[in-house]
């Protein structure tokens, strides 16, 4: 642990992740790798990659936020945490 800030990337314990994650987002967004993708906790929050085939960009989403972030705005966020 870092700062008091944790880094956790879950690939086999998605239990971890309170939210509900597997369905319900807009039409044209679909988790991310193919349907692979897990939550990720960063900085006291859950964030999950996803595929925008809409504007075909990779986004992710923060589930404590409820906000849509682009890749260079979720990379500012690893790189501060």
């Amino acid at each position: 642990m870092e700062g008091n800030i944790m880094t956790i990337e879950l690939k086999s314990r998605t239990d971890a992740c309170p939210y509900s994650w597997k369905t319900g987002y807009p039409v044209g967004i679909r988790i991310g790798c193919c349907g692979d993708e897990v939550p990720t906790f960063i900085g006291k929050k859950w964030y999950i990659y996803l595929w925008d085939s809409r504007t075909h960009l990779h986004i992710y989403y923060c589930f404590n936020d409820d906000l849509f972030l682009s890749e260079a705005e979720f990379q500012t966020i690893k790189e501060n945490n």
